[in-house]
C-alpha cells in the first residue's frame, strides 16, 4: 500500500478573503494570517473546497455533507463522523497552504454596499468594510492520500485535482461577488510503499527526492472505478460555466469607495459645463467620493455592485410582470423578498433540508441565493482594459445639495466627486472594463434569466454606481467581446450537461467531465448572442424554460 504526497500551487486569480471571524478598526471582517502576520488558506478550507468538488463529482450536490458520507466513495476518501464508535477516518490530509513570498502581493480593505431592489441604490447602514488579498497571491499547495485498498479513490482524488487546475473552482469567503477564483498549477505527485524500508526511510529523512514520481497525474488513474453507482435522484446539474465580456461607459460613471482620499491634484479638476481641465494646482484635494481603487491605485468596479445592480434589475422585472398581470401593488411587492424580508426568512429556513429552502425561496433568491442558501451566479471585479487611459479620465467635480425649501445652495452640503467621463461615449475604448460572470450548478432556466439580463446589459439598459439621477452609470455590454468557457459533462444520453452537444468534446476531458475551452461567442444586432451561433439554440432553450418557470412562479403568486 502507498502514501500519495501532491505538491502544487494554488494561484489565486481573483481578490481572495479568508476570514478569521474577527473585526478590527474601521474593518469588519479581517482575514486569516499566520505567526509571521502573512496571509494563509487554512488546510480545513482548502479539504472543504476538494469535498464540495467531489460531492459535484459524484452529483451529490443537494445532498448535505452528513447524508454524503454515507456514498461509499465519498466517505472513503472524506471519511465519516457516524455514530458514536462507528466513524470512519479520512484518508485526505491536507497541510494549509503557505504565502509564497512576492513583495508584488497587497493587501488592502475592500468595501461592499447593500442595493435596495426597489430604489436600484446603497443602503444606508449596510457598508462593509473586508480585508483582502490581491489577485496576484500564490501559496504553497501539499495534501497526502493514504492508500488502504489499492487504487480505491484514487480516481476521485485525481478528478478533484484537475478540477482544481481547471481555473473553475474558488475558495474563501464573498465567492458570489466573484472572490477567491483560483488554479492549482505545477501539481506534482511523489509516493512510498509501506512495506519498502527504503521508501520510509527517505522520506522519514526528508528525502523526497529519492522517492518514486509520477510525471503526468493522470497517469494514476490505471483503473476505470465508476464514480456514479449508488448516486441518488439528480436534480440539480453539476455544470460551471464562466462568460467574459467588455463593458464600455456611455455616461459618466462612478462607483464609490467607502471613505475620502486625498490623492488628487486640481489638474485632475473639471467642471460640470466645460468638462475640461482648470488650471494646475498642485495642492493635493480631498475627493469625498472616489472611485474604488486597488492598492496600486487602479480604480475598479467591485463584483458585489455588478451584482447588486443585475440583482435589482431582475426584481424589478419580475415585479413588473407580477404586477401587469395581478394589477396589486402589494403582491407584486411581495413576490420578490427585499432586503428585510430576505434576512426573516433566512432565520426561518436555515434548519430546513435544501431542497426545501430553494422551493420556498423566491425565483430571484434561487439564482442570486440568500442567507440560508448560497448563489449560482458570482460577479468578478470589472477591471480596466487600459489602466492608465481610465485614470486619465477620472475628473473631479464640486456639488453642492439644494435645500429643497428655499430652492437655494443648503448650508455645510458641499462635496465633490471623480467620476470617469467618457469623451465620445460609444467610441471611445478608454472606460473599457473586463468583466466575468460565473454560473455554477445551475438550471436551465437560471441560464435563461442571465440570457435576458445580459441583453439589458447589450441595450444599455442596466446602470451601474452612483448618480443615477444625475444621469451616471449607463454601460453598454460590447459586441463582439464575449467569450464562454467551463466545465459540463456527458456521462450518457439519458445525462447530459447543458452544454455538452456545445463542446463536440473538443476541450479535452476532466474525469468524466468536458472542459470547454474560451470560445468567442458571435454577437447579434440586439442580442449578445447571434443567432448564427451555435450556443444560441441552447440560450433559446434556457429563456423557454425561464418563461416557463416564470409562468408556474406567477402563478403561484395570484392573489
Amino acid at each position: 500500500m502507498r502514501n500519495y504526497y501532491f505538491k502544487g500551487n494554488i494561484q489565486i486569480q481573483s481578490p481572495l478573503h479568508i476570514g478569521s471571524g474577527e473585526s478590527g478598526d474601521f474593518i469588519d471582517n479581517l482575514i486569516m494570517r499566520d505567526s509571521n502576520d502573512n496571509p494563509y488558506i487554512p488546510g480545513t478550507s482548502i479539504c472543504g473546497i476538494m469535498a464540495i468538488i467531489a460531492k459535484k463529482r459524484l452529483m451529490l450536490d443537494d445532498i448535505a455533507f452528513e447524508k454524503a458520507e454515507f456514498n461509499p466513495i465519498f466517505r472513503s476518501l472524506f471519511g465519516s463522523a457516524g455514530k458514536k464508535g462507528e466513524g470512519e477516518e479520512s484518508r485526505l490530509i491536507v497541510l494549509d497552504a503557505i504565502l509564497v513570498p512576492d513583495k508584488n502581493v497587497k493587501i488592502f480593505i475592500q468595501d461592499r454596499n447593500s442595493i435596495d431592489r426597489e430604489r436600484g441604490s446603497s443602503l444606508e447602514k449596510y457598508l462593509f468594510h473586508d480585508e483582502v488579498v490581491s489577485s496576484n497571491a500564490c501559496f504553497e499547495f501539499s495534501c497526502e492520500f493514504r492508500e488502504k485498498v489499492e487504487f480505491e479513490n484514487l480516481n476521485l482524488l485525481i478528478d478533484v485535482l484537475e478540477i482544481m487546475g481547471s481555473g473553475l473552482a474558488s475558495i474563501g469567503g464573498k465567492t458570489g461577488t466573484g472572490h477567491g477564483n483560483f488554479k492549482l498549477t505545477i501539481l506534482e505527485c511523489f509516493y512510498f510503499e509501506r512495506t519498502n524500508p527504503d521508501d520510509i526511510l527517505n522520506f522519514a529523512l526528508e528525502k523526497t527526492n529519492a522517492l518514486p514520481r509520477v510525471e503526468k497525474i493522470t497517469s494514476l488513474k490505471k483503473h476505470n472505478i465508476s464514480l456514479n453507482k449508488n448516486i441518488s435522484k439528480i436534480k440539480f446539474t453539476p455544470e460551471v460555466i464562466k462568460i467574459k465580456g467588455i463593458i464600455r461607459p456611455l455616461d459618466p460613471i462612478l462607483v464609490k469607495t467607502g471613505f475620502p482620499t486625498d490623492i488628487v491634484n486640481r489638474k485632475n479638476t473639471i467642471t460640470i459645463n466645460e468638462l475640461k481641465d482648470l488650471p494646475i494646482d498642485d495642492k493635493p484635494v480631498s475627493v469625498d467620493s472616489a472611485f474604488c481603487c486597488y492598492p496600486d491605485n487602479i480604480p475598479y468596479i467591485p463584483g458585489s455592485s455588478i451584482r447588486g445592480c443585475f440583482r435589482s434589475h431582475a426584481e424589478k422585472i419580475i415585479r413588473t410582470l407580477i404586477y401587469n398581470i395581478n394589477k396589486n401593488d402589494q403582491n407584486a411587492k411581495n413576490s420578490v423578498w427585499d432586503v428585510k424580508t430576505l434576512g426573516i426568512k433566512a432565520k426561518e429556513l436555515k434548519d430546513k433540508d435544501y431542497n426545501e429552502i430553494y422551493d420556498e425561496a423566491c425565483i430571484i433568491s434561487k439564482l442570486f441565493g440568500f442567507g440560508a442558501m448560497g448563489g449560482r451566479i458570482s460577479f468578478s471585479d470589472a477591471e480596466p482594459e487600459n489602466k492608465e487611459k481610465f485614470k486619465g479620465h477620472l475628473k473631479l467635480i464640486d456639488h453642492v445639495a439644494i435645500d429643497r425649501f428655499t430652492g437655494g445652495a443648503a448650508q455645510k452640503k458641499k462635496f465633490n466627486s471623480r467620476p470617469f467621463f467618457p469623451n465620445y461615449p460609444e467610441q471611445d475604448s478608454s472606460g473599457d472594463m473586463k468583466f466575468l460572470i460565473r454560473l455554477e450548478d445551475f438550471e436551465e432556466w437560471h441560464l435563461g434569466l442571465v440570457a435576458l439580463l445580459l441583453k439589458d446589459l447589450y441595450n444599455g439598459q442596466i446602470l451601474i454606481g452612483y448618480g443615477k439621477n444625475k444621469g451616471f452609470g449607463r454601460v453598454k455590454l460590447l459586441k463582439g467581446n464575449i467569450t464562454i468557457e467551463g466545465l459540463t459533462y456527458n456521462f450518457n444520453k439519458d445525462n447530459k450537461g447543458i452544454f455538452a452537444d456545445f463542446t463536440d468534446k473538443t476541450g479535452g476531458d476532466i474525469g468524466e467531465f468536458i472542459h470547454i475551452p474560451e470560445t468567442p461567442i458571435k454577437s447579434g444586432e440586439n442580442f449578445w448572442v447571434n443567432k448564427d451561433d451555435r450556443l444560441f439554440i441552447i440560450i433559446e432553450k434556457a429563456i423557454r424554460a425561464f418563461k416557463k418557470e416564470l409562468q408556474a412562479y406567477i402563478g403561484k403568486n395570484k392573489t
